[in-house]
Protein backbone atom coordinates (compact mmCIF):
# COMPACT_ATOMS: atom_id res chain seq x y z
CA UNK A 1 0.00 0.00 0.00
CA UNK A 2 0.98 3.58 -0.54
CA UNK A 3 0.62 6.51 1.83
CA UNK A 4 3.09 9.15 0.70
CA UNK A 5 4.55 10.49 -2.52
CA UNK A 6 7.96 9.77 -0.98
CA UNK A 7 7.34 6.00 -0.68
CA UNK A 8 9.00 5.06 -4.01
CA UNK A 9 12.18 6.97 -3.21
CA UNK A 10 12.46 5.55 0.29
CA UNK A 11 11.98 1.99 -0.98
CA UNK A 12 14.50 2.51 -3.79
CA UNK A 13 17.04 3.89 -1.29
CA UNK A 14 16.56 0.91 1.04
CA UNK A 15 16.94 -1.65 -1.75
CA UNK A 16 19.83 0.22 -3.41
CA UNK A 17 18.44 -0.86 -6.79
CA UNK A 18 17.01 1.24 -9.55
CA UNK A 19 13.28 0.70 -9.67
CA UNK A 20 11.23 2.03 -12.56
CA UNK A 21 8.12 3.29 -10.75
CA UNK A 22 4.70 4.08 -12.12
CA UNK A 23 3.78 7.63 -11.10
CA UNK A 24 0.85 9.87 -11.80
CA UNK A 25 1.04 11.78 -15.06
CA UNK A 26 0.43 15.11 -13.30
CA UNK A 27 3.96 14.88 -11.85
CA UNK A 28 5.42 14.57 -15.36
CA UNK A 29 3.28 17.48 -16.57
CA UNK A 30 4.70 19.81 -13.87
CA UNK A 31 1.28 20.14 -12.21
CA UNK A 32 2.32 18.67 -8.86
CA UNK A 33 5.45 17.89 -6.87
CA UNK A 34 6.58 15.26 -4.39
CA UNK A 35 7.45 18.04 -1.95
CA UNK A 36 4.33 17.96 0.25
CA UNK A 37 2.34 18.05 -3.00
CA UNK A 38 3.38 21.67 -3.47
CA UNK A 39 2.24 23.34 -6.69
CA UNK A 40 5.30 25.62 -6.67
CA UNK A 41 6.43 25.67 -10.35
CA UNK A 42 10.10 25.16 -9.45
CA UNK A 43 9.34 22.14 -7.24
CA UNK A 44 7.01 20.75 -9.91
CA UNK A 45 9.77 21.08 -12.52
CA UNK A 46 12.31 19.37 -10.23
CA UNK A 47 9.86 16.50 -9.69
CA UNK A 48 9.12 16.11 -13.42
CA UNK A 49 12.80 16.15 -14.38
CA UNK A 50 13.72 13.71 -11.61
CA UNK A 51 10.98 11.27 -12.58
CA UNK A 52 12.07 11.36 -16.23
CA UNK A 53 15.73 10.89 -15.29
CA UNK A 54 14.85 7.93 -13.04
CA UNK A 55 12.84 6.38 -15.90
CA UNK A 56 9.51 6.41 -14.09
CA UNK A 57 6.31 5.75 -16.04
CA UNK A 58 3.49 8.30 -16.35
CA UNK A 59 0.14 6.77 -15.42
CA UNK A 60 -3.18 8.50 -15.85
CA UNK A 61 -6.16 7.45 -13.76
CA UNK A 62 -9.60 7.04 -15.32
CA UNK A 63 -11.10 9.08 -12.48
CA UNK A 64 -8.98 12.06 -13.60
CA UNK A 65 -9.34 11.52 -17.35
CA UNK A 66 -11.98 9.19 -18.72
CA UNK A 67 -9.90 8.88 -21.91
CA UNK A 68 -6.74 7.87 -20.03
CA UNK A 69 -4.47 5.69 -22.13
CA UNK A 70 -1.55 4.04 -20.37
CA UNK A 71 -0.62 1.74 -23.22
CA UNK A 72 2.86 3.23 -23.77
CA UNK A 73 3.74 3.05 -20.08
CA UNK A 74 2.53 -0.54 -19.77
CA UNK A 75 4.47 -1.47 -22.90
CA UNK A 76 7.60 0.13 -21.40
CA UNK A 77 7.08 -1.69 -18.08
CA UNK A 78 6.75 -4.92 -19.99
CA UNK A 79 10.04 -4.20 -21.79
CA UNK A 80 11.88 -3.52 -18.51
CA UNK A 81 10.50 -6.75 -17.03
CA UNK A 82 11.71 -8.69 -20.08
CA UNK A 83 15.17 -7.25 -19.34
CA UNK A 84 14.77 -8.48 -15.71
CA UNK A 85 14.78 -4.94 -14.31
CA UNK A 86 12.72 -3.81 -11.33
CA UNK A 87 9.33 -2.20 -11.91
CA UNK A 88 7.42 -0.66 -9.03
CA UNK A 89 3.67 -0.20 -9.03
CA UNK A 90 1.52 0.95 -6.15
CA UNK A 91 -1.62 -0.73 -7.41
CA UNK A 92 -3.69 0.84 -4.67
CA UNK A 93 -2.37 4.36 -5.03
CA UNK A 94 -2.90 6.85 -2.22
CA UNK A 95 -6.57 7.63 -2.89
CA UNK A 96 -8.27 4.24 -3.33
CA UNK A 97 -8.30 3.45 0.41
CA UNK A 98 -11.56 4.22 2.22
CA UNK A 99 -11.25 6.35 5.36
CA UNK A 100 -10.28 4.26 8.37
CA UNK A 101 -9.36 1.14 6.37
CA UNK A 102 -5.89 -0.29 5.77
CA UNK A 103 -6.58 -1.14 2.12
CA UNK A 104 -8.73 -0.09 -0.77
CA UNK A 105 -9.10 -1.68 -4.17
CA UNK A 106 -6.08 -2.72 -6.19
CA UNK A 107 -5.59 -2.51 -9.93
CA UNK A 108 -4.64 -5.98 -11.19
CA UNK A 109 -2.48 -4.88 -14.15
CA UNK A 110 0.71 -5.53 -12.15
CA UNK A 111 -0.31 -9.18 -11.67
CA UNK A 112 -1.03 -9.57 -15.37
CA UNK A 113 2.42 -8.14 -16.23
CA UNK A 114 4.11 -10.38 -13.65
CA UNK A 115 2.38 -13.50 -14.95
CA UNK A 116 3.19 -12.67 -18.57
CA UNK A 117 6.88 -12.07 -17.78
CA UNK A 118 7.28 -14.86 -15.20
CA UNK A 119 8.62 -12.36 -12.70
CA UNK A 120 8.31 -12.08 -8.94
CA UNK A 121 5.73 -9.92 -7.21
CA UNK A 122 6.98 -8.50 -3.91
CA UNK A 123 4.24 -6.91 -1.82
CA UNK A 124 5.49 -3.91 0.15
CA UNK A 125 3.67 -1.92 2.79
CA UNK A 126 4.67 1.49 4.05
CA UNK A 127 3.50 2.84 7.38
CA UNK A 128 4.04 6.52 8.12
CA UNK A 129 3.38 7.44 11.72
CA UNK A 130 1.96 10.93 11.25
CA UNK A 131 -1.28 9.71 12.84
CA UNK A 132 0.65 8.86 16.02
CA UNK A 133 2.38 12.27 16.05
CA UNK A 134 5.76 10.61 15.39
CA UNK A 135 7.11 12.93 12.72
CA UNK A 136 9.18 11.38 9.92
CA UNK A 137 8.88 7.83 11.26
CA UNK A 138 8.34 5.13 8.70
CA UNK A 139 8.25 1.35 8.64
CA UNK A 140 8.63 -0.49 5.34
CA UNK A 141 7.54 -4.14 5.33
CA UNK A 142 8.79 -6.33 2.51
CA UNK A 143 6.34 -9.19 2.13
CA UNK A 144 7.16 -12.67 0.89
CA UNK A 145 7.67 -12.52 -2.91
CA UNK A 146 5.75 -14.90 -5.12
CA UNK A 147 5.29 -15.85 -8.75
CA UNK A 148 1.91 -15.65 -10.44
CA UNK A 149 2.03 -19.23 -11.64
CA UNK A 150 0.62 -20.09 -15.06
CA UNK A 151 -2.19 -22.17 -13.50
CA UNK A 152 -3.04 -19.40 -10.98
CA UNK A 153 -5.90 -17.06 -11.84
CA UNK A 154 -5.44 -13.33 -11.45
CA UNK A 155 -8.11 -13.40 -8.73
CA UNK A 156 -6.14 -16.06 -6.80
CA UNK A 157 -2.96 -14.01 -7.21
CA UNK A 158 -4.77 -10.89 -5.97
CA UNK A 159 -6.04 -12.74 -2.91
CA UNK A 160 -2.51 -13.97 -2.18
CA UNK A 161 -1.14 -10.43 -2.65
CA UNK A 162 -3.77 -8.94 -0.32
CA UNK A 163 -3.16 -11.58 2.35
CA UNK A 164 0.59 -10.86 2.32
CA UNK A 165 -0.20 -7.14 2.61
CA UNK A 166 -2.52 -7.76 5.58
CA UNK A 167 0.06 -9.97 7.29
CA UNK A 168 2.75 -7.31 6.72
CA UNK A 169 0.64 -4.61 8.34
CA UNK A 170 0.01 -6.78 11.38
Amino acid sequence: NHRSTLDPMVITAILVKNIHWAALKRFFDCKDSIFANSKNPILCKITANSFKKLEYFPIERKCENEHANNYDSIRDMDSFLKLRQQVGIFAEGTTRRPEGQDFGTFDDSFLILAKKNKTLVRPITSLWFKELKLKNKLIINFGQPFYVEKDMSIEEAMNKFKQIQIDSLK
